[in-house]
This record gives structure tokens, C-alpha cells and sequence, in this order.
């Protein structure tokens, strides 16, 4: 469902959910960037793991695929609406882990807190267990040790909850909604 504004009121226009990115790339693309390129894990920032998920999005031109997810809700794309609520959830379900950390000084002296993530052991296992492919067609989740190209795709119901796409099979967050009770 899109949510536009006219003129002050809210519109709201259903759309289709094959045109909407598969819930997976966000939550999977959050854990793996936890990962980095020695196979070591490392805290990242709300901004670094946004900031990977954007280019994601732009390398594999996934906009051109799922053009819902570029449409704007509350004058943000919806892709960013869409990665906070990933963000929560995967905190919320026990995959990251959120903590504060001292960030600059500002001229009056405060020291502003900035929010870092890390994965949880949870979160760990299904980094290691589970991979991310997209091609020029398809984009699905494969067990890592599925060396074949391209991987098989896992169905639905062989995902934990949180890596599934399909509306009915979400995770332990039923829904989300926001102040307004737009349930995404």
C-alpha cells in the first residue's frame, strides 16, 4: 500500500506486491554487513548499514525491478521506510544487538551518543548459513553451502521468519505501523 499526501490529507493507493522488494534483501543485506571482507564481524552504524543496502539497491538496479520501494512515504523514499522497519525488527526479534556509543564533541562540550549495531549469535548463524542472489531476474535466498550458479531457491516455509517475503508468513512482527496507524 502507498501512502500519498494531497494537499494535507493522506491518499492511500494499494500496490502490488511483486513490485515491492522482497523483504529478505533488506533484512539479509542488514546482517551481512556486520560481515566484513576478512569474514571478521564488526559494529556498524545505522548510516554504514543504510548506506550498503543503497548501493545494493543501485548495483543490481533493483528499483528498475521493484519500483514500489522508490515511491515516497512521509518524503522519504519508501526503500528507507522499509530498512528502519528492518532495522527494528531485526533488533526486536534478537538478531542485532543496538548500543550507544560516545560520538563528536560539540563547541558546548555535550557529547552527542550515536546508535551502533552488531549481530547477536543468532544473527551470526543465519549469516552463515543462508546467502543472498540476485541476477538480472531473481532475487532469493540459497543455503551458503550451495555452491551451484545459480543457487537453488529456498522455498518460503524452509526460511526462518524472519528471511521470508510472502505476506501470512511474517516473522514475530506481525505488522508495523506508524503514528498515524499506517500498517506497513
Amino acid at each position: 500500500m502507498d501512502v500519498e499526501q494531497s494537499k494535507g490529507r493522506i491518499e492511500r493507493q494499494y500496490s502490488h506486491r511483486e513490485e515491492l522488494m522482497p523483504r529478505a534483501v533488506y533484512n539479509f543485506t542488514i546482517l551481512q554487513t556486520f560481515v566484513n571482507k576478512d569474514g571478521e564481524y564488526e559494529q556498524r552504524s545505522s548510516t554504514q548499514l543504510s548506506n550498503r543496502l543503497e548501493g545494493l539497491i543501485a548495483d543490481h538496479s533493483l528499483m528498475e525491478r521493484y519500483p514500489s520501494d522508490e515511491k515516497k512515504i512521509s518524503d522519504r523514499p519508501r526503500w528507507q521506510v522499509r530498512f528502519s522497519t528492518a532495522l527494528l525488527q531485526l533488533k526486536k526479534e534478537n538478531y542485532i544487538e543496538q548500543y550507544k556509543e560516545p560520538g563528536p564533541i560539540h563547541q558546548e562540550g555535550r557529547i552527542s551518543k550515536r546508535d551502533v549495531y552488531s549481530l547477536t549469535e543468532e544473527g551470526k548463524s543465519l549469516v552463515n548459513d543462508y546467502k543472498l542472489f540476485i541476477d538480472s531476474s531473481n532475487c532469493y535466498m540459497a543455503r551458503r553451502v550451495d555452491d551451484i550458479s545459480p543457487p537453488i531457491q529456498l522455498i518460503q516455509q524452509d526460511l526462518p521468519p524472519v528471511l521470508r517475503s510472502v505476506q501470512g508468513q511474517k516473522s514475530n512482527l506481525s505488522a508495523y505501523a506508524n503514528s498515524s496507524g499506517y500498517v506497513y
